[in-house]
This record gives structure tokens, sequence and C-alpha cells, in this order.
């Protein structure tokens, strides 16, 4: 699945341009950091992997997608939306694993429909989670 790169570009500087412009949930610095964190994560993962493996295991759209939804949802709410994204992916490369018979290393998954899916859940209730996480009454 092809991530549109012109898509997440114009979505981060909305997401910028609203937390400078208008009182959204989050401030300019936060949104920042979350786009900065959400980028670092993900392409020091791909570095890594690509040094260690040969090949590239993450795309670049993926972590402009990452890059975007942290620029929504802030610093914590890139760590839960990894999270939750890693998560349901991990279950279904498990679930693709067991019932397919090509060999597991040519095996390519979606991970940008996951993180797409987890960044909805934490944009509407990012706070409720962190609030549980957390114990935070």
């Amino acid at each position: 699945m092809l991530i549109l790169t012109a898509l997440m570009r114009f979505g981060t500087i909305v997401a910028l341009g609203a937390a400078y412009c208008f009182s959204s949930p989050l401030s300019l610095n936060t949104a920042l950091a979350g786009g900065i964190i959400g980028f670092s994560i993900l392409a020091i993962a791909r570095f890594t992997f690509t040094q260690l493996r040969g090949h590239e295991g993450i795309g670049w759209g993926d972590i402009e997608l990452l890059t975007a939804i942290g620029t929504y949802v802030g610093p914590y709410g890139v760590w839960l939306t990894l999270l939750f994204g890693s998560f349901a992916g991990s279950i279904y490369g498990i679930g693709t694993l067991l019932h397919s018979s090509q060999q597991y290393t040519n095996i390519k998954l979606p991970f940008g429909l996951f993180l797409a899916g987890a960044g909805l859940i934490v944009f509407l209730w990012g706070e409720q989670i962190l609030d549980i996480v957390l114990f935070v009454s």
C-alpha cells in the first residue's frame, strides 16, 4: 500500500498551522515535539534495519504518516499510536505467517494501515487512555 506523501505533508502543515493560529488542544511546541518524535522513532528503526539486513523494512510513507499523526496527538500520543499500531500489526502478521505458504522473510505487511487506525483511536480517546495507563484521576 502506498501512502500519499503530499497528503501526509499537507496534514502535518495543517496540524502545525492549527496549533499556531487557533486554540487547538496542542500548543505549537507540543505538536512539533510529537512530529519530531514520530519521525525520529521510525527513521532510526528504518536506518538500523537497513544497516543490519541490507534492505528496507519500513517505507518513508510510514515515517511521514507517524510524523503527521504526531503533530495531531503530541509526544505521548505518538508512543500510544506506535504501541497500538505495532500490537495490531503483530497480531495480523502472526496470523498471516500461520496461514501463509511463503517463507516468512518474503512477506510484506502494511504497517501504515495499523498506524492510521491506532492514530485515529489515540486522537479520539488518547487522553482517556493515558489517564488509565498512568493511573491519573
